[in-house]
């Protein structure tokens, strides 16, 4: 199976019919550059949020497990620093309230492929770890695997903030 029919796999068990859609979608993701790409993750929050809003019905505040707050942290320079970490937009989460960048991280736990899931805000990160859509759909939507991240996953997503921070020092 190609990463594309899983793309496709996945879009129908959420119930997204639109092919369009899905073309437009696997369109940006494989043949655009980065900056397009960026752009496009921004298009795709306020799709999301509408599709959850006003087709699912469903409004989510800010989830739990809170990572670090960002204070002086500029949140793009925080997407950044979690992309040379090995994250990546995800393009099929729900949208919280507030939140600017959706990332996620792919690993092997126990034979299960799980993803780290981080949400930056304006003011803070959280983030969580679950079993990922690729891995089983139906037990990813159902958010029973939903747990806190490993400790090491925590401290590396502390450290990147840091390091924006003292970045954002030495340039002001």
């Amino acid at each position: 199976m190609t990463p594309t029919d899983l793309i496709f796999t996945d879009l129908e068990s959420l119930g997204i019919a639109s092919a369009a859609a899905a073309a437009a979608m696997l369109y940006v993701l494989r043949f655009c550059s980065f900056k397009v790409r960026l752009q496009w993750n921004h298009l795709w929050r306020y799709v999301r949020w509408a599709f959850q809003t006003f087709v699912l019905r469903k409004s989510i505040a800010r989830q739990r497990y809170h990572i670090a707050p960002l204070e002086n942290a500029d949140p793009h320079a925080v997407f950044q620093e979690l992309v040379l970490l090995g994250y990546q937009p995800n393009y099929f989460a729900y949208c919280d309230h507030g939140e600017r960048y959706n990332l996620r991280r792919l690993r092997f736990c126990d034979g299960e492929l799980w993803q780290d899931h981080v949400r930056v805000f304006p003011d803070e990160v959280r983030g969580h770890a679950e079993i990922s859509y690729e891995e089983d759909a139906a037990l990813h939507a159902r958010a029973t695997t939903v747990e806190a991240l490993p400790v090491e996953t925590q401290q590396a997503l502390q450290w990147a903030i840091q390091n924006v921070r003292l970045n954002a020092a030495k340039g002001s």
